[in-house]
């Protein structure tokens, strides 16, 4: 098989046309070796089928690439441009290129990239079990994304490839050469000191070759990991169907080492061969000859109604190298595709660039014209007779214009380049950001005039506004990646490889911890979290929550204003209650845990140098959902109930010897709610009456007090008496006998 994957017109073979097999594959019984000529055949044909039908599709692609990396002006191969070349390079003005597309890529990356991937995995119920397993889960799924560096490097990379080339493709495989040592190897090795390892069957007996001889393991044994692979969109060719989501197997290639090869396939070592041919090298964008390496191809197939275990078949031009069922339980294609744009109808993504790369072309040539015409029209000219004047005294040649007749010497300026042009560059670099949908707030260029952040952020706003498209499909994306990472770990986790995840904290501690194997066969929801209503800038999020927070001081607390602008991953805007809240929430989780795993009751009981009224709020506040009440077996109750009661001990311990703390346990309405402490009862001696002066009704031993007397009117009968109040000066005497008052004339 010539393939046409190599698109050079110097390869032999490319004018072979090659057709749709007749036939499918599933016709065949794929697990009979006497079909495997069959199949390899098969397998080549609707190879070469798809490549003729995506070589422009490809060769598009890679010239977006070479756009990217600002080759304009040359070809792909890298080969000087006909019209570069001159006799007297010292005359020739070289072509420059300004790079738009590259920065407007970057552009549109970093928009996305800003989009952290929160993924929430929820569980389907609301029992205890679940939850703690769901949560659990995501820690697993960011320990994996933390070693694979999917934020940093891998989803840089897949933006980047989509935006580029109209498409990228993530393939979510199973790496068995990765993660940790195997413990049954490292328990082996131990036992075997510095003799080799011996490998042992099912029942424990060293395991023989055909010949009889023991076999031994010759390097180390590792439990596998899943295993992140970017591969760029025209090395993956799809069956060709009108829509995605109807395509049922795809072919990956990749160049490979042949010794590597050989290494890997010992038993198919004879037929593994140097390549003999070109292949495309996109360092240096051009064709190379190949060095020792051979072209492998996969073929995957999906779980479908006509072949519903799937298949996955890797080969050479002249063997087939594997041949297994999927290895996967999902019904899909091991991988994860983004697209850039959608066309209604075709099957592949496309690039912003189709849009866009007329007018850049034209800016360029522009620039380009500009360049000559300033560097040529620019310097002053001496017009003089040929042979009258010394040239090396005047300048260089571009200074010096001689002509033959009876003309005196002159020296000529003339004009560059007239203003509508640069204009006109203007307008198409406007047309370029509006096409692309970049505009000048997100490249840090606001309009003239406007200076107010809010203002500024209405505009950033209504610049997303075209962007969500997009945002929608990379959120797809990073749902269907983490789905199918939970997947594959799911299909080759187990039990005896005592995995170990880091489990990471807002104030970004590490804690290692073993995950049990188990929770993966729970069912899960997953979901990508709704982001919050502040701003994305960090300046006008700071802004917004500045001014929330003067606004409303009593909404508000430090601890959450500075959680929110994300300070609080600092130990210095970490305080002692946040801590306290942190280690009482890891201390439920851990309580609510039974079985194996699970840490006991000793080790988490509490002690006196903890915040005890933290904890036993965020214990209580467990004890009152519920799902503790009704689906928390009972001994989990027990362990979370035990715990409290302890922590009540301790808090009245504490409250007798320091009343400040008595006051905050004062506070708390619901306190004590298991500890029950024996209280002294109240006196019961009868209460003795007192002694009473005769006639007064006062108790013996108080003075007697006679009462004010009160005013009588003589008319109704009895004695007058003196009044309580004294009666109140008239005004006259309150302002010193001057008599009355006069009233003045006027105001």
């Amino acid at each position: 098989m010539n393939s046409s994957y190599f698109f050079d017109s110097d390869v032999d073979g490319l004018d072979q046309s090659y057709s749709h097999p007749k036939y499918p594959l599933y016709s065949m019984d794929l697990d009979d070796k006497r079909n495997e000529k069959d199949i390899l055949q098969w397998l080549e044909s609707e190879l070469g089928y798809l490549e003729q039908e995506n070589e422009p599709r490809i060769r598009v692609m890679r010239r977006n690439l070479a756009l990217y990396k600002g080759i304009q002006y040359q070809e792909l191969e890298s080969r000087i441009d006909a019209r570069d070349r001159g006799n007297d390079r010292a005359q020739v003005i070289r072509k420059i290129v300004c790079n738009h597309l590259y920065d407007l890529t970057k552009n549109r990356a970093s928009r996305l990239i800003k989009f952290k991937p929160a993924v929430a995995i929820l569980p389907t119920n609301d029992e205890l079990g679940d939850k703690v397993a769901a949560k659990v889960t995501k820690q697993l799924l960011d320990h994996i994304w933390y070693t694979q560096d999917f934020e940093g490097k891998i989803q840089t990379q897949l933006v980047t490839n989509a935006i580029v080339m109209g498409e990228a493709y993530l393939f979510i495989d199973w790496n068995k050469d990765k993660g940790d040592l195997s413990p049954a190897y490292v328990q082996a090795k131990k036992n075997a000191g510095k003799g080799k390892i011996p490998l042992l069957d099912e029942n424990g007996q060293i395991t023989k070759d055909g010949l009889g001889n023991d076999i031994y393991i010759e390097r180390p044994v590792r439990v596998g990991d899943v295993e992140y692979k970017v591969i760029l969109a025209t090395e993956v060719l799809l069956q060709k169907k009108s829509k995605f989501v109807d395509v049922d197997y795809c072919f990956v290639r990749e160049v490979v080492n042949a010794q590597e090869l050989r290494a890997k396939y010992p038993e198919m070592a004879s037929k593994i061969k140097d390549l003999d041919a070109q292949v495309y090298d996109y360092e240096k964008m051009e064709l190379r000859p190949a060095r020792g390496e051979q072209v492998v191809y996969t073929f995957w197939h999906r779980r479908s109604e006509m072949m519903d275990k799937g298949r996955k078949i890797v080969f050479i031009r002249d063997a087939i190298l594997e041949n297994e069922e999927l290895p996967f339980s999902h019904d899909n294609l091991p991988f994860i595709r983004f697209t850039d744009i959608d066309y209604p109808g075709e099957q592949y993504g496309v690039s912003f660039y189709e849009n866009i790369k007329p007018l850049t072309s034209t800016y360029n040539n522009l620039t380009n014209m500009l360049l000559r015409n300033i560097i040529m029209a620019s310097h002053p000219k001496w017009m003089v007779p040929a042979g009258s004047v010394a040239l090396d005294r005047l300048g260089n040649d571009l200074t010096i214009v001689q002509y033959k007749g009876p003309q005196p010497p002159v020296l000529a300026t003339a004009p560059t380049v007239p203003g509508d042009v640069f204009s006109f560059r203007q307008k198409l670099l406007e047309e370029i950001q509006q096409i692309s949908g970049v505009f000048g707030v997100s490249r840090g260029e606001p309009p003239p005039g406007i200076k107010a952040g809010v203002a500024l952020q209405f505009l950033a706003e209504q610049e997303s506004e075209r962007y969500n498209e997009l945002v929608l499909k990379y959120n797809d994306m990073i749902l269907g990646i983490a789905q199918m990472t939970l997947a594959v770990a799911g299909d080759y986790y187990d039990e005896s490889d005592e995995r170990m995840i880091r489990v990471i904290g807002k104030d970004n501690q590490w804690m290692t911890k073993f995950f049990d194997v188990a929770y993966l066969e729970k069912d899960y929801d997953i979901r990508i979290q709704n982001s919050s209503a502040l701003p994305r800038s960090v300046a006008a999020r700071t802004q917004t929550l500045l001014d929330l927070n003067e606004r409303f001081p009593d909404q508000f607390t430090g601890e959450q204003v500075i959680d929110l602008l994300d300070l609080a991953q600092s130990d210095k805007f970490v305080d002692g209650a946040t801590v306290a809240v942190r280690a009482a929430q890891a201390e439920t989780e851990e309580l609510l845990k039974i079985g194996t795993g699970s840490v006991s009751e000793e080790v988490l009981a509490p002690k006196e140098y903890e915040n005890h009224i933290i904890h036993w709020r965020e214990h209580t506040r467990a004890v009152q959902e519920y799902s503790f009440k009704f689906q928390t077996p009972k001994e989990a109750q027990d362990r979370l109930i035990n715990h409290i009661l302890a922590t009540e001990m301790l808090m009245l311990e504490q409250a007798a010897q320091n009343p400040l703390f008595q006051q905050e346990i004062d506070k708390l309405a619901l306190f004590p709610m298991f500890y029950r402490s024996v209280a002294p009862a109240p006196s019961m001696e009868p209460v003795q009456p007192m002694a009473m002066t005769e006639g007064t009704g006062v108790p013996a031993g108080l003075p007697i007090v006679e009462p004010p007397g009160l005013p009588v009117n003589p008319a109704v009968g009895g004695e007058p008496q003196e009044l309580v109040q004294q009666a109140m000066p008239s005004v006259e005497d309150q302002l010193g006998g001057a008599g009355p008052v006069t009233p003045t004339g006027g105001v």
